[in-house]
């Protein structure tokens, strides 16, 4: 079974709502280090969709300083994914997002069809659970507008908001 409830707000955040909920301030949050190295892994390379998204995306995402070398899986499946979605998206564009299948009209006599069943295609299924994935990992990354709104980015540790509050209330933390 899963963790229940919320997930957890990040530190900042919390600390940014001025810590409605009074509980105990973390102070060894992890600080991965920013990423310096923009190669992709070895099976985005080997998908050229994906390799171009993560041309794009990894330069986007380290001008806004939120990646860093703990992403670098997260992204590339989020390329792969991306790559897959756009795949299925031309799919639906020239095949059809419907599989429809005809039968003879039995109350007519001229040899006009009428549809037996229809059901979603296989690959207008697939585009639309990619496009929920890609949201859910969007957000993650802060690239959705209501996203980036709890994204706060501080440039060095004396700037920081956070450590400095916590510097300043570390024995009544929590109180």
């Amino acid at each position: 079974m899963g963790t229940r409830g919320p997930r957890p707000e990040p530190t900042v955040i919390s600390m940014l709502k001025g810590n409605p909920s009074k509980k105990a301030i973390r102070d060894d949050e992890p600080m991965p280090d920013p990423l310096d190295d923009f190669d992709a892994p070895s099976y985005v390379n080997e998908d050229a969709l994906a390799k171009q998204k993560w041309d794009e995306a990894v330069h986007v995402l380290h001008r806004m300083k939120v990646m860093t070398y703990a992403d670098v899986e997260t992204l590339a499946r989020y390329c792969v994914v991306w790559a897959d979605w756009m795949r299925h998206r031309e799919k639906c564009r020239t095949v059809g997002r419907e599989i429809i299948h005809f039968e003879p009209d039995p109350n007519r006599t001229d040899g006009k069809m009428r549809i037996r069943w229809a059901q979603p295609a296989p690959w207008a299924v697939d585009e639309k659970a990619a496009r929920k994935d890609l949201l859910q990992m969007e957000r993650e990354f802060g690239l959705t507008p209501a996203s980036r709104t709890q994204v706060s980015i501080h440039s060095n540790a004396q700037d920081d908001p956070l450590a400095a509050f916590v510097r300043k209330r570390s024995d009544r933390a929590g109180a």
